[in-house]
């Protein structure tokens, strides 16, 4: 919670690590009874219990090969999208979302404590009818190497089979979409920090997705000059900042894995089909690496709509879309 602005928001999502008991000395003791049970290497002793950090890795390890397992084709961008993409937070985390405020500020500062909440199996593996999930697996070259200069290239658009008339019908029930980039950069080896000419990042995306009213020529131009603004140092405009989502394009942009949640109704999320992802540049390009200027990156985009509405359906006309078969009962 103490990380400057421009550091990653860490930690992506939480998981049970086990208490620790408060001695009236004051010291903290991991005892067994709130600790969390596992095996034992020891032969004599077939259980143990562990907490803290070892025992919440341990859980997102099985939970990510779970989902390996059961989707053998999805890339490691994806399994790593999937875990984040699923997390909740708990009632207890968001009564402590509501003691510190609705500011951006607070909000970071409790993402910076929580990440996106804690991921379950179920929710992983899983998709209902009221809430579904895309996952968009691409790749391209970014840079171009012109003449003495090394430029970006353009964005990759999306088109989103989103279920129109069915948005429209929930009038102004609340629809909450949610994005989650990932992708893997390659380190700086000069190590020369997060800012400046010399970052951290080999590369870097960015998302956004279409407003109502832009048209699709008007959406590429904002982001690509979003783009261009953050290429140069310089802060997002104020009037391209969209109020609905959780954390906004100012806080969302760093690292390599961008998530956010946008809430509204399904009006106006109805005429919102397309989603932009845009390069921005690191140490490839800045150092001009003809080694590295010629190498495809590839991400992972998940996107999900989910509303609490009765009787909705918005599984079943993105499948037909898509051409996904839909079982029907008989």
């Amino acid at each position: 919670m103490t990380f400057a602005g421009g550091w990653p928001v860490k930690p992506d999502i939480v998981l049970e690590g086990g208490n620790l008991i408060v001695a009236p000395d004051g010291r903290l003791d991991a005892h067994d009874n709130v600790s969390l049970l596992t095996t034992s290497n020891n032969e004599f002793r077939l259980l143990t219990t562990t907490n803290a950090t070892s025992a919440a890795t341990a859980q997102a390890g099985r939970i990510a090969a779970i989902a390996m397992e059961q989707y053998p084709g999805l890339w490691p961008e994806s399994i790593r999208a999937l875990l984040v993409h699923a997390a909740e937070w708990t009632p207890a985390m968001q009564a402590q979302f509501a003691a510190v405020g609705n500011g951006s500020r607070a909000r970071l500062l409790m993402v910076r404590r929580y990440g996106w909440g804690v991921p379950t199996e179920r929710r992983v593996l899983r998709s209902a009818s009221s809430s579904v999930t895309l996952i968009i697996e691409d790749e391209f070259l970014p840079f171009d190497p012109g003449e003495g200069s090394v430029k970006m290239r353009g964005l990759r658009l999306h088109w989103l089979p989103w279920p129109r008339e069915q948005l429209r019908d929930l009038l102004g029930a609340e629809v909450r979409m949610r994005v989650t980039l990932s992708y893997f950069a390659e380190p700086n080896p000069s190590s020369r920090g997060w800012q400046g000419r010399y970052r951290y990042a080999s590369h870097g995306l960015r998302f956004d997705v279409k407003r109502p009213t832009e048209t699709v020529d008007e959406f590429e131009q904002r982001i690509s000059n979003e783009a261009a603004r953050e290429e140069s140092g310089m802060a997002p405009r104020t009037r391209n900042t969209d109020k609905r989502w959780f954390l906004g394009n100012r806080t969302r942009n760093t690292e390599s894995l961008h998530a956010d949640i946008w809430n509204g109704t399904g009006a106006e999320l109805a005429d919102s089909g397309f989603i932009g992802v845009v390069p921005v540049g690191g140490w490839w390009k800045d150092n001009k690496r003809r080694d590295r200027i010629g190498l495809p990156v590839r991400y992972a985009l998940l996107v999900s709509l989910r509303t609490e509405a009765v009787e909705a359906d918005i599984y079943t006309p993105i499948a037909g879309q898509i051409g996904i078969p839909v079982e029907v009962a008989t």
